[in-house]
């Protein structure tokens, strides 16, 4: 029975060359909806200020450069274009349109390129990209814009600190990807610079052994997370970084030694609060050799919802891990 066929949509700018994917990320792309039997649809909001006039030749003026830009990519022929007229520059609309145009679609996930100079390339300081995976109920994957991008691999790193949000995320990493037939590493840093300074500068306020009971703990977890994802198909196994002071470099180093062809990851932070686009995450969006699939706290609500509502005394051991999400 042949599998349906799924749907992404990628948001794009084709004015701004400095959002164009590079060929890396391209092939990745083509190969990725190859793999998920997946068409893709670039879809571009353009912001006219309202009281504008001749609306008619601008969108035809648009749609023509749109389609010369999509077809300028080469992405196959499952590729289509759509093109939103939005009368306001305000990015919050913008934002809305594109992802009630993914629900009409009921896609998998939106597809952006990583960095760029205008509104859609900015990351952090409430650009476009910011706004939209804060309020996406739908995964954002971030395709690379550097020349020397990783090329196509079918290996995924998921850097994790166990919270239960990224467990989540993980779970749908593995819906998401499972077509992939890929090979996923649970990577986890048990210090940062800030762990660092707390154990030089207050160490005789912590148990004896405890960066061992962590990294123990941080190993027994992970193992729980490997068998999950090889029952949905896939080549898992973790890794505990024992030694790395800086954990961007330490998830980049890896990386790179695995020559992994994507970076996947949570945005969301402990029970208490969601956080978007903590400094590891955009310290690996500024990188931009790797694609990065981020799931934002819009895209895990519901079950995030679920855990919340659980007492405190119904939660397991797991659930009330010592891991807090304190650099994702």
């Amino acid at each position: 029975m042949k599998k349906p066929e799924k749907r992404v949509i990628f948001a794009v700018d084709p004015f701004d060359p400095a959002l164009r994917p590079n060929k890396s990320s391209l092939s990745e792309l083509r190969s990725w909806l190859s793999r998920m039997n997946a068409s893709v649809d670039l879809v571009y909001v353009h912001t006219i200020p309202a009281g504008s006039k001749n609306l008619s030749d601008i969108a035809e003026s648009v749609e023509l450069q749109l389609k010369k830009y999509v077809a300028s990519l080469k992405l196959g022929s499952k590729t289509t274009s759509h093109l939103i007229i939005e009368k306001t520059s305000s990015r919050k609309n913008a934002v809305k349109a594109i992802i009630n145009y993914a629900k009409n679609q009921a896609a998998e996930f939106i597809i952006l390129t990583a960095y760029g100079k205008k509104s859609l390339g900015r990351l952090v300081l409430g650009g476009f990209a910011n706004i939209l995976l804060s309020e996406s109920p739908y995964p954002i994957l971030f395709l690379g814009s550097k020349k020397e991008s990783t090329p196509w691999s079918n290996r995924i790193l998921f850097p994790t600190d166990f919270s239960p949000g990224s467990k989540l995320a993980f779970k749908k990493c593995l819906e998401q990807f499972s077509a992939l037939r890929s090979e996923i590493t649970l990577f986890h840093v048990n210090t940062s610079t800030m762990l660092g300074y707390v154990a030089t500068s207050y160490s005789a306020y912590l148990p004896e052994n405890y960066w061992q009971t962590r990294a123990a703990d941080a190993l027994r977890e992970g193992q729980v997370w490997v068998e999950t994802a090889k029952k949905a198909g896939f080549k898992a196994r973790c890794i505990i970084d024992e030694t790395s002071t800086n954990v961007t470099k330490a998830i980049e180093r890896e990386a790179k030694r695995q020559k992994v062809g994507l970076i996947a990851l949570s945005s969301v932070s402990n029970r208490i609060r969601l956080r978007v686009f903590g400094s590891v995450a955009a310290h690996l969006f500024q990188l931009r050799t790797h694609p990065v699939w981020v799931c934002g706290p819009e895209a895990i609500k519901e079950q995030f919802s679920t855990i919340e509502k659980k007492p405190q005394a119904t939660l397991s051991r797991k659930e009330l891990s010592v891991f807090d999400d304190l650099w994702l």
